[in-house]
């Protein structure tokens, strides 16, 4: 008899929500967008339609009643504004806090009115206790201010007023704005600059719109109560910025996929600014093998893909990612890692836990936490296998699990797709200039801490001291037996 297949992440959002059961579920809802979210061997065309199907059934979900069945659930309350028409980000923002735990509150301003939204402070926006307000702005905000015929000349003082207008929004939000206000760079199409038929002129106007987005970045690396989304690296991955026949019709200035990444990068943005911070990644023996023998990023056993891993977890591993490995992997359970050297690991203590054996995924990833005294949610396990993340996920549900599919050189991209290792913010100041009360890592006094420790910080390195001193060393441990 043949078995029926499983129903897809989805499909179930959907039965719990019919049956009236969602909210009093909640705690599954973060390992079924966990799954949907994992490509496999899917194509991102069918991620993404999973994806949107589960935010447009979490978005019809009050968050009222979630928080009265669960009241220690953090709810996301974000305010939405822009310039042009908005698009629908109810669905991916539900659907990206739901894999955090977090239940989302929307409220939007209207059309067009994001200086008044911001830039007044009886504004519809400012009495929400938003604890991110997100201001999308497309390249409308400075085209749709130019008269036809427009030339160069037109532009560049257009750019320069969006600059300015976004500096005194910055400076009005930290006067009587909640939370964060989250700005994007502005991509610049093709349209825009083929309407000027002089090629000269077409290169200086792509170089004032750079020119307007680094400031724009700028601005929010150095102001305490601004971030920002840039789009440009999004729209590298999931291609066009917009469609021509849907911007005709409806105003939305952005594709479904760019919206969905950018609603990604807001709920790790959000994640990351309550913490705790995750600061251990647990790799598969198979792709640990060479890492500490190659500090040269030679091709390896892998190959070219196989290096650009060991490059970026060299990376990461500098800046204080504790680096562990479980599995059997490719070393077979005889081989033995390199002998402890406590003087390599980043805080000078005992080093990062790992093991030689076959043993269960689920219970490596528990000796690491053992050994390094971390709570699991300060964990992600990053592994190719399938069945190893599912097991992982369905019996550690606190771990973030990477599935890093079978294809090499996709290990690199899935690995930093959802920025786990972004470190958290110190709090921003209150509107009065007091700082408000901290939130995850910088709980008030008197009250509980998070088991995740602080990132270690990395070590010094010089020009004579080999690269790899600035990894998390190795300890072979007794293997067990494998998994039955």
């Amino acid at each position: 008899m043949t078995t029926p297949p499983r129903p897809s992440p989805a499909q179930r959002l959907h039965a719990l929500h019919t049956d009236g059961r969602l909210a009093a579920r909640w705690p599954e809802v973060a390992p079924l967008l966990a799954e949907a979210t994992d490509p496999g061997g899917r194509d991102s065309a069918e991620v993404l339609e999973e994806l949107l199907a589960c935010g447009r059934i979490l978005a019809a979900v009050d968050p009222a009643e979630i928080l009265a069945r669960h009241p220690g659930t953090p709810l996301a309350t974000i305010t939405l504004t822009g310039h042009a028409a908005l698009p629908d980000l109810g669905g991916p923002l539900a659907a990206e806090l739901a894999r955090h735990g977090m239940p989302l509150r929307l409220v939007t301003g209207e059309r067009g009115a994001y200086l008044r939204d911001l830039g007044d402070p009886g504004g519809q926006l400012t009495h929400v206790r938003a604890d991110l307000t997100l201001c999308l702005l497309d390249a409308g905000a400075v085209f749709d201010e130019l008269g036809v015929p427009w030339s160069l000349e037109d532009a560049e003082p257009a750019c320069a007023r969006l600059a300015a207008r976004l500096r005194a929004l910055a400076a009005a939000h930290a006067q009587h704005g909640q939370g964060t206000l989250v700005l994007n760079t502005l991509p610049l199409l093709r349209h825009h600059t083929h309407q000027l038929t002089d090629e000269r002129q077409r290169t200086q106007l792509s170089a004032i719109w750079r020119d307007l987005n680094a400031g724009l970045l700028r601005l929010a690396a150095t102001h305490p109560r601004l971030a920002a989304v840039d789009l440009d690296p999004l729209i590298a991955e999931t291609g066009p910025a917009r469609d021509a026949r849907t911007a005709a019709r409806t105003g939305t200035p952005f594709t479904d996929a760019l919206v969905a990444a950018y609603a990604r990068e807001v709920g790790h943005l959000l994640r990351a600014r309550r913490g705790p911070a995750r600061t251990c990644l647990v790799l598969d023996g198979a792709l640990w093998a060479g890492l500490l023998d190659e500090p040269t990023g030679g091709p390896g056993p892998g190959g070219a893909p196989h290096a650009a891993l060991h490059s970026t977890l060299r990376q990461l591993a500098a800046q204080g990612v504790l680096l562990a490995v479980t599995g059997r992997g490719e070393q077979g359970p005889d081989r033995q890692l390199p002998p402890a050297r406590p003087d390599l690991h980043p805080d000078g203590g005992e080093p990062a836990a790992t093991e030689a054996g076959a043993r269960p995924r689920d219970a490596g990833v528990r000796e690491v936490a053992r050994r390094l005294g971390i709570d699991m949610a300060g964990l992600v396990l990053a592994d190719p296998c399938e069945n190893a993340c599912a097991r992982v996920r369905d019996r550690l549900p606190a771990v973030a699990v990477i599935p890093l599919g079978a294809d090499p050189a996709l290990h690199v991209e899935r690995l930093l797709q959802d920025g786990w290792f972004t470190a958290p913010l110190p709090a921003p100041p209150g509107p009065t200039g007091a700082r408000r009360a901290p939130e995850g890592p910088e709980a008030p006094t008197g009250s509980p801490r998070p088991a995740t420790p602080a990132r270690p910080r990395p070590p010094r390195t010089t020009t004579s001291r080999p690269y790899e001193a600035t990894l998390p060393t190795l300890r072979p441990v007794r293997p067990a037996p494998a998994d039955g």
